[in-house]
């Protein structure tokens, strides 16, 4: 099988080169899009999409996305890909083991054990597979939310409105380090706070979710199937595919 891996870089070489060291597959061939953001400060659901319509361009069949501080198993991604094909979820994400109290060094080199358990809530998409079917049906990133965050929930929150499942299995276990970018940002940024998403971003991306779905951001499908609007905006001119690039209802 042919996999894409995009994976957004902003000015962490060093991270992203300790994980991609980590990223191997015995069983498929992977192509790799990195996507320079240390200049051109692309959002994080504007990274995502440009990486993917590069790597299907090429015939892949899925894109892995990736953050570059994301270290994993020798078999998480082929691990990843069985756990796809066996369940046929719209998105399959592999899972965080960084809080279990495991070291990197511990983990790059340990067996990876039973049980194996999978949930379709609080999925984690700093490591997640998307396969084209479900970017065809379900569309591209919303890049109205910038820089990052809730552009994962408003996926999430697609996918259950489309009846589909987002998938988060432990036998496909990573070590996402976590805050190399967020709490360390570029000097540029830095000198005007400390952090690469501020809390203003933050509030407002949680607003726009609000304004787009009707509703506050859940992990819980069956919520968000009782709760979110059907359509973005309350709008039925609009389907789950359609990404305006506003941040308000169109009242034309």
């Amino acid at each position: 099988m042919k996999l894409g891996i995009a994976v957004p870089v902003v000015n962490n070489w060093s991270g992203f080169a300790q994980s991609l060291s980590t990223w191997y597959s015995a069983k498929h061939q992977l192509r790799y899009y990195v996507i320079d953001n240390s200049v051109n400060r692309r959002s994080v659901p504007e990274s995502w999409n440009l990486g993917c319509r590069a790597l299907f361009a090429t015939g892949v069949e899925a894109v892995i996305g990736a953050y570059d501080d994301v270290l994993c198993h020798e078999e998480t991604i082929d691990r990843l890909v069985a756990f796809w094909k066996e369940r046929q979820p719209m998105v399959a994400t592999a899972a965080n083991v960084r809080d279990t109290g495991i070291t990197p060094s511990v983990f790059l080199t340990s067996a990876i054990v039973p049980p194996y358990e999978e949930r379709n809530y609080n999925p984690d998409m700093s490591f997640f597979l998307l396969p084209r079917k479900t970017w065809e049906e379900v569309g591209a990133f919303d890049e109205n939310f910038f820089p990052a965050y809730f552009e994962d929930n408003d996926y999430f929150t697609r996918i259950a409105l489309a009846g589909g499942e987002m998938l988060l299995t432990t036998s496909a276990p990573m070590y996402h380090i976590g805050g190399g970018t967020q709490f360390n940002p570029p000097p540029d940024i830095r000198q005007k706070r400390d952090r690469m998403v501020s809390g203003a971003a933050f509030q407002e991306n949680k607003e726009f979710y609000t304004t787009k779905w009707g509703c506050t951001p859940s992990w819980d499908p069956g919520v968000l199937r009782e709760t979110a609007h059907k359509h973005p905006y309350n709008d039925p001119k609009l389907s789950i595919s359609d990404v305006p690039l506003i941040r308000q209802p169109n009242t034309e």
